[in-house]
C-alpha cells in the first residue's frame, strides 16, 4: 500500500485554524498524513520550490486562494 499524503496550502491564520479543525477530519481517512502550510507570507520562489516537492513526492495539494 503507498504512503499517501495530503498538502492543503492557505493565506492566513484564520484560514489554517480552519481547515485543521473542520477539514482536515474529513481527509484523515482518505491520506496517511494532511498537513496544512501558510503561504502567503513566503515568496514566490519558495511556495514554487514547495508545490515542485509536493509533486516529486507524487502527494495530492489543494491550494486555496481568495480571489
Amino acid at each position: 500500500m503507498d504512503y499517501k499524503m495530503l498538502f492543503i496550502l492557505v493565506e492566513g491564520d484564520d484560514d489554517k485554524r480552519f481547515f485543521e479543525k473542520i477539514i482536515t477530519p474529513l481527509f484523515e481517512g482518505k491520506y496517511d498524513q494532511v498537513k496544512v502550510w501558510k503561504y502567503a507570507q513566503q515568496k514566490k520562489e519558495k511556495v514554487s520550490k514547495f508545490l515542485k516537492s509536493i509533486k516529486g513526492m507524487n502527494a495530492d495539494y489543494i491550494f486555496v486562494a481568495v480571489v
